[in-house]
């Protein structure tokens, strides 16, 4: 069973900055994964993910303020776990950015992550608003994740050295 660490905060707290600068530190050998980025443009915005050590990206849904509508790319997030499921051999941290209410109700990531959670033998990082971190825990079973709700890069990685000195 993976490890995990739950990066917790509000909307644009700065979640996905801090765990772009936390993938940087490591050796692009050993990480996988992907992070969220929005476009905006008048009344919609554009979902992404953008692979860790890759130039590819995918658009995963857009939403129409206006309508109050949103539309999800189902194949995008088929092929994001594909993708990711099949690079888990060879990483040892993997970054999913980020768990939502789509994944609380079982759609977008949801997947990948309870495989990962049964199959990988390494460290998951995850990110999630705050009100949501710890039914990521119940949800996956993953009893002794680390929740951080401060962005301290040396904490962190601390804690990821300290659990790889223990495999």
């Amino acid at each position: 069973m993976a490890k995990a660490i739950i990066i917790s905060g509000k909307i644009n707290s700065g979640k996905t900055s801090f765990l772009s600068d936390l993938s940087r530190s490591f050796e692009k050998r050993k990480t996988t994964g992907f992070l969220s980025n929005k476009k905006i443009s008048k009344n919609k915005r554009t979902y992404y993910l953008n692979f860790i050590n890759k130039a590819k990206k995918l658009r995963i849904a857009i939403v129409d303020e206006r309508k109050k509508e949103a539309a999800f790319v189902d194949k995008n997030f088929k092929l994001a776990r594909e993708k990711i499921l099949k690079e888990i051999k060879s990483k040892d941290i993997v970054f999913i950015d980020e768990f939502g209410f789509l994944e609380f109700n079982k759609g977008g990531h949801f997947e990948l992550i309870r495989e990962l959670s049964e199959k990988f033998k390494g460290i998951v990082i995850l990110s999630s608003r705050k009100e949501l971190a710890r039914a990521i825990k119940r949800m996956f079973k993953y009893e002794k994740a680390e929740i951080f709700e401060e962005f301290n890069l040396e904490k962190v990685k601390n804690l990821i050295e300290l659990w790889q000195n223990w495999k």
